[in-house]
C-alpha cells in the first residue's frame, strides 16, 4: 500500500491552453482542491503564451472583504525579489561596473572583516549563486516581533554578523540557499551604486520596464490593493517589513500584471534595455544537481524535475502570509506566475505542472504500442471525469482535455492515461492500469487501480 501511495502521488492532471476558455476550465480543475481547502483565499494566476496574456483570479481579498482579486491585486513576493537583485547585478557586470569574481571585501568598509577559507575570499558570484558558505540566516538576528521577523535587522547588525561569522563550507564549492548572502548582496549593490535598494530597483529595472506596482514601500494606492495575508490556520498576519540590510533577499511587493511584464521581458517577447542582463542571469553557473534536479543560475533555477522534459527557468517566494511562483520557457514562449495570500506549497506545484504542460513536456511519454489504435468517444471520457478517493483518503482527480484523460493528486507529477479499451486506461510511467466501473444504471461509481494489487477508488464528485 505504501508503494501504491508513493506512486499514485506522482500521478497528475495535465492541463493545456488551446483557448482562454479551455485554459480556464483546466486551471479551475487543477486548483479546485486548493480552493476547496481555502475558499476565501486570494489566488491570481497569469499566463503568457506566445505573446498572449490571460489572468485567472479566485476567492476574495480577505475573509472580511468579498471583493474578488485581479491582476492588479498586490501580494508580497518574498524570495522572488532575489531574481530582481540578480538582474541588477548582471546589469552592473555587463556595464563594467563590477566583476562577478570581485571579492566582496572590495565593496565593504575597512572595519568589516569578512571570513575566508584558506585565503579564498567570498565573491559576488558566490553570493548570487548561493555558494558563499554563509548560513541561511544571520546568526545575530533577534526576532523581537515573531510575525514581522526581519523588520529590525540593521546594516550595523549585518556588519556585526560578518565580523564574527565563519563559513560553513568553502566558498564556491557547495550550494546552500542563503538569505543572509542575498541580503548582503543587495546591500553591496547599494554601496556600489551610491543609492538605496528601492531607488536602484526603480531607476534601473521597474521604471524602464513600466512595472508601476512593483515596490518595497507602500503608497496609499498600492496599500488599498493589498490582499490580506494569512497563516495556514487562517490567522491574519501583518505585512512583513525587511530592514535595510535584507531588502535584496525578499522585500518586494508586486502584482500578477506587473510580473507578466517582467516575464515577457525575460522571455524576450518584449526587447528592453535589460534584455542583455536578463539573458546573462539565465545562464547556468552550477551544473545540474542530481538531488534537487535543478541547475543554478544567477538568482534563478532551471528545473528539470519529474516529467518536465523541457527545462524551465523559475523562482518561488514566500513570506509569513503569502506565496508566489513564476516560471518560463523561452524556447516555447510560455510563462506562468501565481500569487496567493497564504503560505501553501500546493499553489507552487500547480504552476510547475501548468508550465510543464503548456511547454509540451508530455510529449516524451510515448503512447504504449497497445493503445496506439484505440479511440474513445468524448462522451464516454466525460463520464469518467471527477474526483475519486482511494483507501487512506488519497484523493485523485480525473480530467479530460483534447479527448485524452489525465490523472492527478495534489502535488503529484504529470501523467496521461492512455486508453486500452473504452473502460481501461494505462499510465505508462508507473506501469499501472485504471479500470472504470459502472453500476446497473450505467453510472460510473469507481475505478480500480491495478498495480500489483487492485485498489478501489470510489467516485465522490
Amino acid at each position: 500500500m505504501k508503494i501504491l501511495f508513493r506512486s499514485i502521488l506522482l500521478l497528475c492532471l495535465i492541463t493545456s491552453a488551446a483557448s482562454p476558455d479551455d485554459l480556464k476550465t483546466q486551471v479551475d480543475q487543477y486548483f479546485r482542491p486548493l480552493l476547496e481547502w481555502k475558499p476565501k483565499c486570494a489566488l491570481v494566476i497569469g499566463v503568457v503564451e506566445n505573446g498572449n496574456q490571460h489572468v485567472f483570479s479566485y476567492g476574495q481579498m480577505s475573509h472580511d472583504n468579498p471583493q474578488k482579486p485581479d491582476g492588479d491585486t498586490v501580494f508580497e513576493i518574498g524570495s522572488i525579489t532575489k531574481v530582481f537583485t540578480a538582474i541588477l547585478l548582471s546589469d552592473m557586470v555587463l556595464k563594467g561596473e563590477v566583476n562577478l569574481e570581485d571579492s566582496i571585501k572590495k565593496y565593504l568598509p575597512d572595519s568589516v572583516t569578512m571570513p575566508n577559507w584558506k585565503a579564498r575570499d567570498i565573491t559576488l558570484h558566490d553570493l548570487v549563486c548561493h555558494i558563499s558558505g554563509l548560513p541561511g540566516l544571520p546568526s545575530n538576528m533577534k526576532q523581537e516581533d515573531a510575525v514581522n521577523p526581519f523588520a529590525n535587522y540593521s546594516v550595523e547588525n549585518l556588519y556585526e554578523f560578518l565580523n564574527q561569522v565563519e563559513c560553513k563550507t568553502e566558498p564556491g564549492t557547495k550550494y546552500a540557499y542563503s538569505e543572509s548572502g542575498f541580503g548582503l548582496l543587495g546591500h553591496l549593490l547599494e554601496r556600489i551604486s551610491n543609492s538605496n535598494y528601492e531607488t536602484l530597483l526603480a531607476s534601473r529595472l521597474t521604471k524602464p520596464l513600466g512595472m508601476k506596482d512593483t515596490v518595497i514601500t507602500f503608497n496609499s494606492d498600492i496599500r488599498s490593493r493589498v490582499a490580506q495575508g494569512y497563516e495556514r490556520d487562517d490567522t491574519p498576519i501583518k505585512n512583513w517589513d525587511l530592514a535595510e540590510a535584507l531588502v535584496g533577499a525578499g522585500a518586494i511587493r508586486s502584482t500578477v500584471n506587473d510580473i507578466m511584464i517582467f516575464l515577457r521581458a525575460n522571455m524576450e517577447i518584449d526587447q528592453t534595455s535589460l534584455t542583455p542582463a536578463m539573458k546573462f542571469s539565465h545562464q547556468a553557473h552550477l551544473p545540474k544537481d542530481k538531488q534537487v534536479n535543478q541547475s543554478i543560475c544567477l538568482g534563478w533555477h532551471i528545473s528539470y524535475g519529474g516529467n518536465y522534459r523541457t527545462p524551465f527557468i523559475s523562482k518561488g517566494g514566500e513570506t509569513g502570509g503569502y506565496r508566489g511562483f513564476l516560471g518560463f520557457n523561452k524556447e516555447k514562449q510560455i510563462g506562468v506566475v501565481a500569487m496567493i495570500n497564504y503560505s501553501v506549497w500546493q499553489m507552487e506545484s500547480g504552476v510547475k505542472h501548468l508550465m510543464s504542460v503548456l511547454s509540451g513536456s508530455e510529449a516524451y511519454m510515448d503512447m504504449p504500442e497497445k493503445t496506439q489504435k484505440i479511440s474513445v468517444a468524448p462522451s464516454i471520457l466525460d463520464a469518467y471525469v471527477g474526483q475519486y478517493e482511494l483507501p487512506g483518503k488519497v484523493i485523485v482527480l480525473i480530467t479530460k482535455f483534447n479527448n485524452r484523460l489525465y490523472v492527478r493528486t495534489a502535488g503529484g507529477e504529470i501523467m496521461p492515461a492512455f486508453p486500452v479499451s473504452e473502460t481501461v486506461f494505462f499510465a505508462k510511467r508507473f506501469q499501472a492500469e485504471i479500470t472504470f466501473c459502472k453500476n446497473d444504471q450505467g453510472k460510473v461509481t469507481h475505478f480500480l487501480l491495478h498495480q500489483g494489487l487492485d485498489h478501489k477508488a470510489m467516485k465522490i464528485k
